[in-house]
C-alpha cells in the first residue's frame, strides 16, 4: 500500500520515537565511545548522505583521529553550541549533532530545509541565517498546529523536530509517500491564509497496481502534452470524469 496523506498517527509517532532513539544513541556513544556505537549513531543521522555509513566512519573519521578524540570534540561542540568547531567528517552534520542533543534549542540545517526556506524568500549563507529563518516561520499559527497534532496523536514533539518535519514535507513536492505540504501551501499557512497546515486525519490507501496504472497514464499525458502531471492531478481528473458519469446516471 502507498499512503498518500501524511496526517496519520503512524507517521507522527515515528517522528517522536525517532527523536528519542537518536538522543539515546548519542548519549550511549558519549558515555562509552566505541567504533560500533559511532556507526550505530551515524546510521541514524540524516545529514550523512552516504549509503555506506561504516565506510564513512572508518575513512572520514577514524582514519584521521582516534575514537576518544572524536568523542571529546563532539562533547565540546554540544557544550559550546559553536558550529565552527572542527569535527572530522562533519560539516552541516554538526548542526544535526546539536539538534539530536537539544532539539528545543538547535535546528538541523540541511540542503532540503535550506532549499525550502529559500523558496519562501529567505537568504541563507550560514547557520545563523538559517536559525533566524527557522525561528521566523515558527509563528503562533505554527505553534497552534503543533499542539493540534500533539493532542490528536497523544505525542510530544520538540520545537525543531516539528519544524524540520514540516520543512521535510514541504520539500517532497506533489508525489510520493508522506506528501501533503508544498512550499506554496506552507507560505499560505505562514501568511495565515488557511486554517490548518496539515490536513485532518485521512489515510488513503492505493494498491500498487492502481498506482502503476496512474503512473502509466501520467507518462502518456507527458507524451501528449509535453508535461508529466502529478499523481494528484491524474486522480483529480479521473474523479471529475467519474463524477460526470454519476451525474448522468442520476439524470
Amino acid at each position: 500500500m502507498i499512503e498518500e496523506r501524511i496526517s496519520n498517527e503512524k507517521f507522527w509517532k515515528s517522528k517522536e520515537e525517532e527523536e528519542k532513539k537518536r538522543k539515546d544513541l548519542l548519549n550511549k556513544f558519549l558515555k562509552n565511545p566505541s567504533r560500533e556505537r559511532l556507526i550505530e549513531l551515524v546510521k541514524h543521522m540524516w545529514t550523512v548522505g552516504l549509503r555506506n555509513r561504516i565506510w564513512f566512519v572508518d575513512n572520514r573519521i577514524l582514519n584521521k583521529v582516534n575514537i576518544n578524540f572524536f568523542a571529546q570534540r563532539v562533547k565540546t561542540l554540544l557544550n559550546s553550541g559553536d558550529v565552527n568547531i572542527d569535527i572530522p567528517g562533519f560539516d552541516r552534520g554538526k548542526t544535526e549533532l546539536l539538534f539530536i542533543n537539544n532539539p528545543e534549542r538547535f535546528p538541523i540545517m540541511n540542503k532540503r530545509s535550506v532549499s525550502t526556506l529559500e523558496k519562501l524568500g529567505f537568504i541563507i549563507k550560514n547557520y545563523d541565517d538559517f536559525c533566524r529563518a527557522v525561528n521566523s516561520i515558527f509563528t503562533e499559527k505554527m505553534v497552534v498546529e503543533k499542539k493540534r497534532i500533539e493532542n490528536m496523536f497523544k505525542i510530544r514533539l520538540s520545537k525543531y523536530n516539528f519544524i524540520d518535519t514540516i520543512l521535510y514535507l514541504a520539500s517532497k513536492g506533489d508525489e510520493g509517500k508522506d506528501t501533503g505540504i508544498d512550499s506554496g501551501r506552507l507560505k499560505k499557512f505562514l501568511d495565515c491564509e488557511v486554517p490548518s497546515l496539515v490536513a485532518e486525519t485521512i489515510q488513503i490507501e492505493i494498491t500498487m497496481d492502481v498506482m502503476n496504472e496512474l503512473k502509466r497514464v501520467s507518462a502518456l499525458a507527458e507524451a501528449v502534452y509535453g508535461k508529466r502531471p502529478s499523481i494528484n492531478e491524474v486522480l483529480y481528473n479521473s474523479l471529475k470524469v467519474y463524477k460526470r458519469t454519476l451525474l448522468q446516471e442520476i439524470s
